[in-house]
């Protein structure tokens, strides 16, 4: 669907690694190897970007990595941190979105 994708977009966009229980429960999918085949069918956007790279690179145990960008390179502590909120990502949805127009 439209929305996991755009959700598992700022999820890559915010992250460089999160934790895979929030990624299931934010995509809401069951388990890794459904992540991993929805995230090999989102290729990585934005500026740059001259090839199609899936938007997961690698799932290992209980981390996500997600494919290297300039957004969520060029923060020191691009890892998932405890106590961010959907709150908080929605924020960020909405003023990309702004910035979009």
């Amino acid at each position: 669907s439209q929305i996991r994708t755009n959700m598992i977009n700022m999820l890559a966009r915010t992250y460089r690694s999160a934790p895979l229980g929030v990624i299931l429960a934010a995509l809401d999918l069951k388990d890794a190897d459904a992540l991993k085949e929805f995230g090999s069918k989102v290729m990585v956007s934005g500026e740059g970007t001259e090839t199609e790279t899936p938007i997961v690179e690698k799932v290992e145990g209980d981390l996500v990595t997600f494919a290297a960008s300039e957004e969520n390179m060029k923060r020191v502590g691009s890892a998932y941190k405890e106590g961010v909120g959907y709150d908080d990502v929605a924020a960020m949805m909405f003023k990309t979105a702004l910035r979009g127009q």
